[in-house]
């Protein structure tokens, strides 16, 4: 296997800034490193998490990889629908799709409502739903 390395031969982002930085990370979620690219010339600053903040994100992103759990979060993106219909439609054990479908909600990625005493589900979060649905564009239909 052939050793790849990067094709920068100036490097802008300052070590010592990240440092500061990551000094800057106690006990907050994210902070910013200043970067000024001495190619382009545009000065920014690059968004840095937490060690902490990226574990509880890696959690809420965990269920993109779950087959289940994105049968039920793409079915949601069309209309809210209630448990029992959820387990219709994807085929699943009841059992198994109540456990994703808490966890989604725990998660923040879905939001319930009770109708007449059934549980009804939704996408919580609009930009989610956004994404999903730019998803399928390049689905082919069957």
């Amino acid at each position: 296997m052939q050793t790849r390395h990067t094709t920068c031969s100036i490097r802008c982002l300052k070590g010592e800034d990240v440092r500061k930085a990551r000094e800057g990370l106690k006990g907050n979620p994210f902070t910013k490193v200043p970067y000024f690219c001495k190619l382009s010339g545009n000065a920014e600053e690059v968004l840095l998490l937490s060690d902490q903040r990226i574990e509880e994100l890696s959690a809420i992103f965990s269920p993109l990889g779950d087959p289940l759990a994105l049968k039920i979060l793409y079915a949601l993106i069309s209309c809210e629908l209630c448990e029992c219909d959820i387990a219709t439609l994807v085929e699943q054990d009841e059992r198994g799709v109540l456990n994703r479908l808490d966890k989604l909600h725990s998660l923040g990625l879905l939001q319930r409502r009770k109708i007449q005493g059934m549980n009804y589900y939704s996408v919580a979060i609009e930009d989610l739903r956004g994404f999903l649905a730019r998803s399928l564009h390049g689905a082919k239909k069957t």
